[in-house]
Order: structure tokens, then C-alpha cells, then sequence
């Protein structure tokens, strides 16, 4: 670990204050530089993939006539919307609001997502993230038994990774993403209920 000094502008006998420099902080220096904007999926592109989701789990008939609810938006930056939903990071590596990005890293990290769903049905939740390796990401609606949903995402940035969970009433629901293993970063998730 190297240690660097550094004048603080804030101590007005302008002594030396350690700067600690560690791997991790180099590592994610380099993550802001290549971070990729965000860009939302074209509305017949997301359905097609939502009629891929929920084919075995819907009629037919239902799936060509399906919609999407204008999107629920949550970002690190803006991960708050008032008696709506919100976000929540268990044991994350780094979260940085001011940089729109999370880091989660291990097997034991989680993203945690509280909707508060108005009516039943599906609801559609579009992450947007960057992997750095293979990794399996699971997707659980917390105290549901069966609900779990595994997707091998390859290593990538600018990624959409959707997933899709049945509620039977209205009220609050902590869904929680996760991985077995790797590094990943976090920036918006966007929430629809199939019409």
C-alpha cells in the first residue's frame, strides 16, 4: 500500500495529511474512465425479450398483446422514490452516488430492490450493468420459495439483464440480485408492470 501526503486546503496551518493509495482505489479509477452512458432498450426490442421471459409462465394469447407501465427509475444517484421503491446494497465493495455506480463483488454482495406494487401481476425489473467476469446472477423475491431465477451473464459493459417476478397483491417486496462469484457494477434499474 503506498502513502502519499498532500496539503489540506481545510487546515489552516496547511499541515501534511496521509493520502492512502490502495489497489482497489486504483482498480476503480479505472472503471470511471471506461464507464459506459446509459442507454434504455428500444420499447420492441424490451418486449420481445419480456414474451421471451414470461413464455412459459403466460398464455400465449396474452403474450402478443402484452404492455409495459411507463418505468419505475432507480440509479445509485437517485435510489429513492418516495412510497414507490428504493434501493438497498448488502455488503457492496463500493457505492458512490456522485459517480452513479455500485460495486459488488463476491458471493455474499447483494442489490436489493423494495417495490411497493399498487396492483397484482408481473412486474419487469431492467438492470443495467457492467460484468468483469462469467458469473451467474441470481434473482430472488425475498421469503418466496421457487422464485429463483439464475442467468450466466459473460463479461461485458453496457449490459441489460432482465428478469421477471409475479406478485399476488398489492404491498411491499424485497426482490435481491446476486452472484456466485466476480465483480459487477451497478447503475439503474428500471421497473415495469406488464399490462
Amino acid at each position: 500500500m503506498a502513502s502519499f501526503n498532500r496539503a489540506s486546503e481545510l487546515d489552516p496551518a496547511n499541515e501534511l495529511v496521509p493520502f492512502q493509495l490502495r489497489p482497489i482505489g486504483i482498480e476503480r479509477a479505472v472503471r470511471r474512465q471506461n464507464q459506459t452512458p446509459f442507454v434504455p432498450l428500444a420499447m420492441p426490442v424490451k418486449l420481445n425479450l419480456v414474451r421471451e421471459l414470461l413464455k412459459p409462465k403466460v398464455p400465449p394469447q396474452t403474450l402478443q398483446s402484452l404492455d409495459l407501465s411507463s418505468p419505475i427509475s432507480l440509479t445509485v444517484a437517485n435510489s429513492v422514490i418516495p412510497d414507490k421503491a428504493f434501493l438497498g446494497f448488502f455488503l457492496p465493495e463500493y457505492v458512490a452516488p456522485y459517480e452513479n455506480s455500485a460495486t459488488l463483488a463476491g458471493n455474499a454482495a447483494q442489490l436489493q430492490v423494495f417495490l411497493n406494487a399498487l396492483s397484482p401481476g408481473w412486474y419487469v425489473f431492467d438492470f443495467y450493468i457492467d460484468a468483469y467476469q462469467e458469473m451467474n446472477l441470481k434473482f430472488i423475491k425475498f421469503a418466496a420459495d421457487g422464485d429463483a431465477q439464475e442467468r450466466l451473464v459473460k463479461p461485458g459493459k453496457g449490459q441489460h439483464q432482465l428478469f421477471a417476478s409475479q406478485v399476488t397483491k398489492p404491498g411491499w417486496y424485497v426482490f435481491q440480485l446476486s452472484q456466485d462469484k466476480g465483480v459487477w457494477n451497478f447503475y439503474r434499474v428500471e421497473i415495469s408492470q406488464v399490462k
